[in-house]
């Protein structure tokens, strides 16, 4: 299966991780600090490294059928 590529960064004011994947045109915040944590870890970046943009591929699998 093929990974769709993801645009990721920390928005301080929302206070959450924006993911956006472009070929979808879909975006979504995750505030839940559980899920940022395991966001972070799988994705190998600190919440520092994220106040960029970034990008990778859907490992998560975020805007596939299953949201974890």
């Amino acid at each position: 299966m093929k990974k769709e590529k993801i645009l990721y960064w920390w928005d301080e004011s929302e206070r959450g991780l924006i993911i956006v994947c472009p070929s979808r045109n879909k975006r979504k915040r995750i505030k839940n600090p559980k899920k940022i944590e395991r966001f972070l870890q799988v994705y190998r970046v600190t919440l520092e490294e994220c106040k960029g943009v970034r990008w990778d591929f859907d490992y998560l699998d975020l805007f596939g059928k299953f949201w974890w």
